[in-house]
């Protein structure tokens, strides 16, 4: 699953711009939530006082504006506090991404990623910016003072340099609309690059998913070497197509011919068992026989079954592509009918 880090600083729109990836359908994680569970751990608060002494305590409870007040003004108490805290929340987050049930593009909000040189945990990274004074009316706007919005940003890696990092930016100096059009933007160039690594990897089932139906190709058929009747029984179709193929291996696809589809399996690759160069497409259609030569189809990528292997023998090939469509039969619904 694709993890992306999303960052800026503090004012500039970081919350707003998760939650309108979440709207373009994105799965999405504020770190600044596993922190706030953080600090109601009791071996948290253990920590922080340790680093901090009892003057941040009301009681039993954390005064977190007074721990603000000097986090933003000793940086070596800000160090030791991020040294406490970030190792947890990161643990927190891997956790999370570990155990999570969905095949979605994820959005992570990270206020410190570039700070901590947390770029390693993702698979891209976007930063939110607004001018400095853009910044500081939305958070007077909030209630925040000028001064203590001061603080904080200038304890921050200055913005211009985390622009500079990032994969993707988005300028929020404007109204919600501009930022909503250019999370838009962003999404879909992440879809589509995200898209392109899935299929490039053969990882047709889980490109399904970004994509909201099965990868899928169009190409004619052209004359092959006739061996999948002749030599197997098991006849195939050979493809010849300008679109991007997924990776070598065998695939349970589907194929639709004028205005029927059919279940299929496809080969992609060398032929290593007769000993071949180059990369062709085969694909043997379920239940269905005719002549296609000159035809055009449609391919629909359902899901790899298996790399491409190089047999020692005829018949060893012949019982690996009736396993292999026995797999599809099974995975697209239907009986067996090839043995």
């Amino acid at each position: 699953m694709p993890v992306i880090g999303l960052t800026g600083n503090y004012g500039m729109g970081k919350t707003t711009a998760l939650r309108l990836f979440r709207e373009e359908g994105a799965t999405t994680l504020n770190l600044d939530n596993i922190v706030d569970e953080l600090l109601h751990e009791d071996h948290v608060l253990a920590g922080i006082k340790k680093i901090m002494g009892e003057t941040v305590f009301s009681g039993k409870e954390l005064n977190r504006s007074r721990v603000a007040e000097i986090i933003f003004t000793d940086k070596e108490k800000r160090d030791q506090l991020e040294g406490l805290i970030h190792p947890l929340v990161i643990r927190k987050m891997r956790d999370f991404l570990k155990n999570i049930d969905q095949e979605k593009i994820i959005i992570v909000e990270i206020p410190l990623l570039f700070e901590k040189g947390y770029e390693g945990e993702f698979d891209k990274t976007i930063t939110v910016y607004t001018d400095t004074e853009t910044a500081m009316m939305r958070l007077e706007r909030k209630g925040i003072g000028r001064d203590e919005a001061i603080r904080r940003l200038t304890a921050q890696m200055p913005i211009e340099e985390k622009i500079r990092k990032a994969d993707f930016v988005i300028n929020n100096n404007g109204t919600i609309d501009d930022t909503k059009r250019q999370v838009h933007e962003i999404y879909e160039k992440l879809k589509s690059s995200i898209i392109k690594d899935l299929i490039c990897h053969g990882r047709v089932r889980e490109a399904s998913l970004i994509l909201g139906r099965p990868y899928e190709i169009k190409g004619t058929v052209i004359r092959g070497k006739g061996r999948g009747a002749r030599l197997l029984n098991i006849p195939t179709a050979n493809i010849e197509t300008c679109d991007p193929i997924p990776a070598e291996g065998v695939y349970v696809v589907k194929v639709d011919l004028d205005d029927r589809t059919y279940g299929g399996v496809m080969n992609i690759g060398k032929n290593p068992t007769f000993g071949e160069d180059s990369v062709s497409l085969e694909v043997h259609i379920l239940d269905f026989s005719g002549d296609l030569l000159g035809s055009t189809i449609r391919i629909q990528f359902i899901e790899r079954l298996r790399p491409e292997k190089k047999f020692s023998e005829i018949e060893e090939l012949k019982e690996s592509i009736l396993n292999d469509i026995d797999s599809a039969r099974k995975i697209l619904g239907g009986s067996t009918k090839d043995r």
